[in-house]
């Protein structure tokens, strides 16, 4: 039986059959890695405060970030290193 493999990610999605991506929260980057967990590409984090990521599509990555202010999703299309779309939402109180 193997061992796991263990990292400093803290999230990680399946973007292809055979690889898959960690959010590098240490350097606020987006790793891909193959199934033998060897890096095979890096990208930049869309966004400076992302602390999630989700599954998308096949090449692609949903980012969540959320500051005090506002909560934002970006669709981020991995292997060209662009964001297709991003959505900002600023909380709001409801009045009565």
């Amino acid at each position: 039986m193997q061992e796991p493999k263990r990292g400093s990610g803290t999230s990680a999605v399946f973007i292809a059959r055979n690889r898959f991506a960690v959010l590098d929260k240490g350097g606020n980057q987006i790793v891909i890695k193959n199934l033998s967990n060897e890096i095979t590409k890096k990208a930049p984090s869309p966004c400076a405060t992302t602390d999630a990521i989700f599954y998308a599509g096949t090449g692609t990555l949903l980012c969540r970030s959320e500051d005090k202010v506002c909560f934002s999703i970006t669709w981020f299309a991995v292997f060209q290193y662009q964001t297709v779309c991003a959505v900002s939402l600023y909380s709001a109180e409801v009045a009565t």
